[in-house]
């Protein structure tokens, strides 16, 4: 009987075709993690073929495994088939398989991406888990997997602007940095909290009097997540930004500290930078309002699965303003 590695796919490789990008929002592992950590805003360019094909950046290991998986279009359905090879590195291959949570085994089986017409969002299901495989697709060998992907159109970002982080990091060494930040609706993306990691985003939430919420296990880059700690090094929930309106700053509340959190045995955790006394300057001055002058026609609520939900909803969700303009704008809530 052929093995289910030998059926998976090759790695895809995009051909020529019309190309549209989208900001990919997800739930990833980090490894050693007990949940899922979030993954914001990731540039993700889809490439429609002439033939039908619609061809998907892989969402594991983006740097290390930069190629394609192949679906097929159908009307507002994009159909991902089976198991794919996402590619090599060193000796190993990697496979990406639909999972049984229960089992761990690949389900080796169809999932579907449905864009929502009146938003543009593509998205999984709730019930589709992706995960990615070394060598083999069996249980044993399921080393990432992620769920709940939602490809929200470029268009629905307005365009990023600059501020500046001060902090002290974990070797009493003074930290300047410029941040790239995008204002939606309820909140922030910005982008390069921590050096090493310049071209990944987090979602920032507005709290009270103008203070800013950074939720804790957002994912930085590949088995590493940005966590607040204590001054005994334990996790907690968010960082709190609190604003200065007279200084037009952000800065964290004391005794807490940004870590870039991972392990490298599931059990014990480190980081390699620790900043504490951080601050954003100048977020609220060099940020225009994007709501200025725009008539709001629309507004939409997801939950992370895609799912359409009321107003009342409780949870970290996504909001969906549409304008008479016919441009629309989107970003996470937390309710």
């Amino acid at each position: 009987m052929m093995s289910v590695k030998a059926q998976a796919d090759k790695p895809a490789k995009a051909p020529a075709g019309d190309v549209e990008t989208f900001y990919l929002e997800y739930y990833d592992r980090v490894y050693g993690f007990e949940n899922l950590c979030v993954r914001s805003h990731v540039k993700s360019d889809f490439i429609f073929g002439n033939d039908g094909k619609v061809y998907i950046p892989n969402m594991f290991f983006m740097s290390q495994l930069p190629g394609y998986i192949e679906g097929t279009l159908s009307d507002n359905t994009i159909t991902v088939s089976g198991a794919h090879n996402a590619g090599t590195v060193g000796e190993n291959t990697y496979y990406v398989s639909q999972v049984d949570p229960e089992t761990g085994s690949p389900k080796n089986e169809a999932f579907t991406l449905t864009k929502d017409p009146a938003t543009g969002i593509w998205k999984t299901d709730g019930n589709t888990l992706l995960g990615l495989y070394v060598d083999e697709l069996i249980p044993e060998n399921l080393y990432s997997y992620c769920a709940m992907l939602n490809y929200l159109p470029a268009g629905a970002f307005p365009a990023s602007v600059q501020c500046r982080l001060t902090a002290v990091d974990n070797y009493d060494r003074n930290i300047s940095k410029t941040l790239e930040v995008i204002k939606v609706e309820d909140g922030y993306y910005i982008k390069g909290l921590m050096r090493g990691y310049d071209d990944s985003w987090v979602v920032g939430l507005y709290g009270e009097n103008g203070d800013i919420k950074i939720p804790s296990y957002q994912v930085l880059g590949d088995d590493v997540a940005a966590v607040f700690v204590d001054e005994l090094n334990y996790n907690q929930p968010e960082g709190l930004f609190v604003y200065d309106a007279e200084a037009d700053t952000h800065s964290l509340q004391d005794n807490i500290s940004l870590m870039d959190m991972y392990s490298d045995n599931g059990t014990d955790f480190y980081a390699t930078q620790v900043y504490a006394r951080m601050t954003i300057s100048g977020l609220s001055a060099d940020i225009s309002d994007v709501k200025a002058d725009r008539k709001i026609v629309g507004t939409e609520y997801f939950d992370l699965s895609g799912r359409r939900v009321s107003d009342a909803y409780k949870g970290l969700i996504i909001r969906v303003t549409r304008y008479a303009d016919g441009t629309s704008s989107a970003g996470k809530i937390m309710k």
